[in-house]
């Protein structure tokens, strides 16, 4: 069969070969300048060195390798026919730079892909989860011709603020096919910045309620509204952090639902975005960050005046 001989050369060296050992050139380098010409010769056993083959440089040793199904001579020695017949491979030094070129590359990209992937989750999340709380509340008045603010009013018990929340949260739970343990016990929340959270602002109905795979807590605020804490994709799920997938909202007697954090005389947190510093901020140390949150992420804008998006400011 015809076998493929490549060796360095000099250009005139490569066509005086040729000539004198009767053997083809597949191509050739121009003249003056090193490098592989690609000669075709029949053999049917051992491949063995040609002719004058050393006169082209004999400062250069010879070897033999073959990539799919060429023969090649190049540096260091002359291998016989069983090695010419071994497949070519990158050698491992080669291996191995393309594998680090490829981790500095994964570790450059995969990070910003991963935070832009989970940006996208949680605001999908947020979005949905707001739009679902409007269709609860309207559920909610169908069935007792009041909605959640107006009801949990009507069912305060002299001064007692809480009583209202907790006939929301009993109904809640009975209507809608709710259930309640400990798991569900606001201690599994944490703030934003991932410290224990404080749980009297979610405990006045006791253990959080899951419905549809969500989890509710209500919290009495005054005579005024209801507060719902409303974890969005479960306890089950994290990452169980107020400001990421858990946030709370006013249900206010007019049928309106304001994110935790807007301007409503409260009287108490979240009521301008100068307290954005307490509590929506990585740099606040504060029990209760992360509940003005929501506030922030419906507005979708970074509580640190950065101009990043909400959840482009989110670290994940």
């Amino acid at each position: 069969m015809a076998r493929q001989w490549s060796v360095f050369h000099h250009g005139e060296d490569a066509k005086i070969l040729a000539k004198r050992e009767e053997i083809r050139p597949i191509f050739g380098g121009e003249k003056g300048q090193h490098n592989v010409t690609t000669f075709a010769f029949r053999h049917s056993e051992e491949v063995k060195r040609p002719k004058n083959l050393k006169a082209i440089d004999s400062s250069l040793p010879l070897r033999m390798t073959e990539c799919a199904g060429l023969c090649k001579v190049q540096h260091d020695k002359l291998y016989n026919a069983q090695h010419c017949k071994s497949k070519c491979a990158f050698t491992l030094a080669e291996v191995l730079i393309t594998l680090v070129i490829i981790g500095v590359i994964a570790a450059l990209t995969i990070p910003n892909l991963m935070h832009n992937y989970k940006m996208k989750e949680f605001e999908a999340l947020y979005k949905k989860g707001y739009k679902g709380l409007y269709d609860l509340n309207q559920k909610f008045k169908q069935d007792t011709n009041f909605n959640i603010g107006e009801y949990a009013k009507e069912n305060l018990v002299g001064t007692k603020n809480s009583s209202g929340t907790r006939a929301v949260g009993s109904y809640m739970l009975n209507f809608l096919k709710g259930t309640s343990s400990t798991a569900t016990n606001y201690r599994y929340i944490k703030t934003l910045s991932g410290s224990e959270v404080y749980g009297v602002w979610l405990d006045d109905a006791g253990n959080g309620i899951v419905l549809n795979n969500q989890v509710y807590f209500f919290e009495y605020n005054g005579a005024i509204c209801p507060i719902i804490t409303v974890d969005f994709n479960g306890y089950k799920k994290g990452p169980n952090k107020l400001g990421y997938d858990i946030f709370s909202f006013y249900f206010l007697e007019n049928g309106k639902i304001l994110p935790f954090g807007a301007n409503i005389d409260l009287g108490k947190i979240g009521t301008s975005a100068a307290q954005a510093s307490t509590y929506c901020s990585y740099a606040s140390d504060s029990d209760r960050n992360g509940f003005g949150c929501s506030y922030w992420a419906s507005l979708n804008k970074a509580p640190d005046g950065s101009g990043k998006t909400y959840w482009e400011w989110l670290r994940f």
